[in-house]
C-alpha cells in the first residue's frame, strides 16, 4: 500500500550547505534530496548497523523501492512551501491592477522559487493565478493573501518585504592546521538560521511502510548529530515531527512535477521520457559519508533539478559515484523521481 507522509524539521542550529558555485564562505537553506538520502543512509547505519544499511540499498536496486523522498523545503507557521513548477502560469492577470505591483507577471515570476501548497496545487492542476507583488515574500516565496494569516505571528505583524524565513549569518571564522608543517590557515563558513516557527519539510511516498521505524530512527540520529557541514561545530541540528499529510497527488500517466532531483537513466532517454520535458540541469558532486571513505570524493553527474516537467513514467536510479580507486564498497547518488501529477498540462 502506497502512503504519504511529511517530515517537518525544526532547526535546532544554524545550518551550513554547500552546493556548486557555493564556497564556504555562503551556505544554501534547503536540503536536495541526494543530500538528505545519503544522511538518512548514514544515520541507518548509525541507529541499526551496516547490514541494515545494505538490505537497503539493495531494495533500491529491484522493481519497487521502499520509499521515495523529495528534497526540503521551507515551512512557516502552517504554510508549507514546494519548489516552484516549471510549468507556464495558468493565466496570469496583470499584477498592477487593484493595488498590486505595475511589474509584469513575468519579472515577478522570476523572483519566484518555492510556492505554497495552495498556489501549487492550483498550478498544476492549470487553475488561474494572479500573482501580485505583496504575494512574494524574501528569498522568493510565494503565498495567497488568505494564507499570510497561517505565518508565525511575529512575521505576520512584518511588511511583506521584511517577512523572512531565514537569514544568512556573517561568515564565521575557522582555522585549519596543516598536518605536516602545523602551519595554520584562516577561512571563513557561512551558515544560514532559521526564524522562530519556521524550517525545512520533506515528503516521503512508503510503498514499504515496514521501513518507517528504521527510517525514523535514522532520523533521530541525523537530529542529534547534524545534517549538512560542519557537523563537528555543533551545525545542521534539529527536531523532528510527522507532519499533516501533503496533498500531492501520485503520478499516473502524461506529465509530472518531481519533487526531487531527478538522475534518467539510459533506458528512460532512449525511450522518450525526456521528449516532452522541462528541465533545468544541475551538476551534484560532494565527499564520500562512509568511515571508510573519509577524504575521497564522489565522482559528478548531471541531474534534472526539482520542479522539472516529467514524463509520467520517470523512475530514476541510484547512481553509482564511487571515486577511482575506491575500493571499500559502492558509493552511491540518489536521484529518484519524486513525482506529482500535473493535471494542467502543458504544450510540449
Amino acid at each position: 500500500m502506497v502512503s504519504l507522509e511529511a517530515y517537518s524539521l525544526e532547526m535546532t542550529s544554524p545550518l551550513h550547505l554547500g552546493g556548486v558555485g557555493i564556497g564556504m564562505e555562503e551556505s544554501a537553506e534547503t536540503v536536495p534530496s541526494d543530500t538528505l538520502f545519503s544522511a538518512i543512509c548514514w544515520g541507518l547505519r548509525e541507529a541499526e548497523g551496516a547490514g541494515w544499511l545494505q538490505e537497503l540499498l539493495d531494495s533500491f536496486h529491484g522493481s519497487e523501492p521502499p520509499f521515495l523522498i523529495s528534497s526540503t523545503f521551507p515551512w512557516a507557521g502552517g504554510i508549507r512551501f514546494l519548489s516552484r513548477p516549471m510549468l507556464p502560469i495558468p493565466s496570469p492577470k496583470d499584477g498592477g491592477r487593484e493595488g498590486g505591483s505595475s511589474a509584469a507577471p513575468g519579472k515577478l515570476l522570476k523572483r519566484v522559487a518555492f510556492v505554497s501548497e495552495e498556489i501549487f496545487a492550483r498550478w498544476i492542476a492549470g487553475e488561474e493565478l494572479e500573482l501580485q507583488e505583496g504575494s512574494i515574500l524574501p528569498d522568493g516565496l510565494w503565498l495567497s493573501p488568505a494564507e499570510s494569516g497561517q505565518l508565525p505571528e511575529h512575521l505576520a505583524r512584518l511588511p511583506a518585504e521584511e517577512r523572512r524565513l531565514w537569514h544568512d549569518e556573517e561568515p564565521v571564522a575557522r582555522v585549519a592546521l596543516d598536518r605536516v608543517s602545523a602551519r595554520s590557515a584562516l577561512y571563513h563558513v557561512g551558515e544560514t538560521r532559521f526564524s522562530p516557527q519556521c524550517g525545512l519539510w520533506f515528503a516521503v511516498r512508503w510503498n514499504e511502510p515496514d521501513w518507517r521505524d528504521p527510517f525514523e530512527a535514522a532520523l533521530s540520529c541525523l537530529a542529534e548529530a547534524g545534517i549538512g557541514g560542519e557537523r563537528s561545530s555543533g551545525r545542521g541540528r534539529f527536531r523532528w515531527e510527522r507532519g499533516e499529510t501533503p496533498r500531492l497527488p501520485a503520478p499516473s500517466r502524461g506529465m509530472a512535477v518531481t519533487l526531487s532531483l531527478y538522475h534518467p537513466t539510459s533506458e528512460e532517454v532512449a525511450a522518450g521520457h525526456l521528449d516532452d520535458a522541462l528541465y533545468r540541469l544541475l551538476t551534484r558532486r560532494g565527499w564520500v559519508g562512509s568511515p571508510e571513505g573519509q577524504g575521497w570524493r564522489g565522482r559528478p553527474v548531471r541531474m534534472l533539478a526539482e520542479g522539472s516537467v516529467l514524463d509520467a513514467r520517470a523512475r530514476g536510479d541510484l547512481v553509482d559515484v564511487t571515486p577511482v580507486g575506491f575500493t571499500s564498497h559502492p558509493v552511491y547518488r540518489y536521484g529518484m523521481a519524486f513525482l506529482v501529477t500535473a493535471t494542467g498540462g502543458h504544450d510540449g
